[in-house]
C-alpha cells in the first residue's frame, strides 16, 4: 500500500512539473542581428522614478549596498560570455562613459536619453541596461534558511541609433520551498533542491533576459 501511495505521489509531481513547464513556455522572440554592436551597461539601482524608463519603484523600496550592485557586473559579464555567440562591449567601458555624462536632466524620457548618450559614448548600436530594484540576501545556508533570497532585476535593450526602447525583461523572484509551491517542482530540481543566494538567483534572471531579448 505504501509503495502505491509513493508511486502515486511521484506521478503527481511529474504531472505538475509537466503542466508547469508548458505554462511557462513562451513564444519565440526575434533575435537581434549579430551585425549590430552590442554594449552592456553596468548594473544600476534607480534612486527615484526619474531614473526609470517607465512605472514606479516597488513598495518599501530600499537602497542597496553599492558593492552588491557593482559585484553584479562581473557576474553578468561571465554569464554573457558563456551564453552569447556574439561579441559585446562589456560593462567596464560603460562605467567610464557613465562617469563622464551629466545625469542632471530630469525632463521627459531623461533616463532613456541618458543611456542613449552612454551607448553613443561606448560606440555601440544597441545597449543592454540592467537595473536592480530589490536585493535581499538569504539568511541561512544551502539546506535551510530563516529568510530566502529575493531579487527584482530589470533589463532594458535600447536602440542607440534612434533612441528607442526595443525590449524589456523583468525578473522578480523570491525562492519558495517545494512544500509551498508544488507547481514549481521543475525549478526546484534545476536548483539542485537547495536554497540559492541572491547572486545565484540573479544569474537565473540574467540567463532568462538573454533568451527573452533574443541576444
Amino acid at each position: 500500500m505504501r509503495m502505491q501511495v509513493k508511486a502515486f505521489f511521484l506521478l503527481s509531481l511529474m504531472m505538475l512539473a509537466l503542466v508547469s513547464a508548458c505554462a511557462k513556455r513562451s513564444a519565440p522572440v526575434k533575435a537581434q542581428p549579430n551585425n549590430l554592436t552590442l554594449g552592456i551597461a553596468g548594473f544600476f539601482q534607480p534612486q527615484s522614478t526619474a531614473d526609470l524608463f517607465a512605472g514606479t519603484l516597488p513598495e518599501n523600496y530600499q537602497i542597496i549596498n553599492p558593492s552588491a550592485v557593482g559585484s553584479l557586473d562581473g557576474v553578468f559579464d561571465r554569464v554573457l560570455s558563456s551564453e552569447l555567440k556574439r561579441s559585446f562591449v562589456n560593462s567596464q567601458n560603460s562605467r567610464a562613459c557613465e562617469a563622464g555624462i551629466n545625469r542632471s536632466d530630469r525632463g521627459l524620457n531623461s533616463a532613456l536619453k541618458y543611456w542613449v548618450e552612454v551607448g553613443k559614448c561606448m560606440n555601440v548600436d544597441i545597449l543592454l541596461v540592467p537595473m536592480v530594484l530589490r536585493w535581499q540576501e538569504r539568511e541561512g545556508g544551502n539546506a535551510g534558511v530563516v529568510r530566502p533570497a529575493s531579487v527584482i532585476l530589470d533589463f532594458f535593450l535600447i536602440d542607440v541609433r534612434d533612441g528607442t526602447l526595443i525590449s524589456r525583461s523583468r525578473y522578480d523572484e523570491t525562492q519558495l520551498a517545494l512544500s509551498d509551491n508544488l507547481l514549481d517542482i521543475r525549478r526546484f530540481v534545476q536548483r539542485g533542491g537547495k536554497w540559492l543566494t541572491a547572486t545565484e538567483l540573479s544569474e537565473e534572471g540574467m540567463r532568462r533576459a538573454i533568451k527573452v531579448m533574443g541576444l
